[in-house]
């Protein structure tokens, strides 16, 4: 009897996905991204994992993952890196943080520009409404002009500027000469 051992001489490769998108979670929640690695390997193969604020901000969210690992387990294709998306309640344009991978093994690569994922938290919070201040406010007709202020409040924070157009309405005085 003869043995045949056939040897694969293609060093395995690290990609992660490239993008992901999560809606902003009302209580903790995760986004999952899938490591691959092809072609596969007899062995476990673990990268390390790493996470890169953009505009998102680790801590307030999402968790930061530093010098984190994930282990494709040997004749597996993926594995699953997982990152915590944290709540909040402030009216805030979508934000992005990347997922980098890092350090491959010995005798296996990253491929090239896929070894970053992009997550993009899609933000889920109501627009604040804008009110005015409805009290009567009284001014002294003078030889120069006045200005009057009103007060306009916003029903909750926005990390959004929030501009709002107003107008004037004739009542008793005129609006040319008064």
């Amino acid at each position: 009897t003869t043995v045949v051992t056939i040897t694969n001489d293609e060093a395995p490769t690290f990609s992660i996905v490239p993008t992901a998108s999560v809606t902003e979670p009302d209580g903790a929640g995760t986004v999952a991204l899938t490591v691959s690695l092809s072609p596969t390997s007899g062995t476990d193969q673990t990268i390390t994992v790493n996470t890169t604020a953009g505009t998102a901000t680790a801590g307030s969210d999402f968790t930061a993952i530093s010098g984190g690992e994930v282990t494709v387990l040997a004749n597996a294709a993926s594995a699953t890196v997982s990152v915590t998306i944290l709540p909040d309640t402030l009216d805030e344009a979508d934000e992005t943080f990347s997922v980098v991978l890092s350090s491959p093994p010995a005798g296996t690569l990253l491929s090239g520009t896929a070894n970053t994922a992009t997550v993009t938290i899609t933000d889920d919070d109501v627009n604040p409404t804008v009110s005015v201040s409805t009290a009567s406010i009284s001014q002294s007709e003078g030889n120069a002009s006045n200005n009057i202020t009103f007060q306009a409040n916003l029903s909750t924070a926005s990390g959004q500027s929030v501009t709002v157009g107003f107008a004037t309405q004739v009542g008793t005085a005129s609006g040319t000469t008064d």
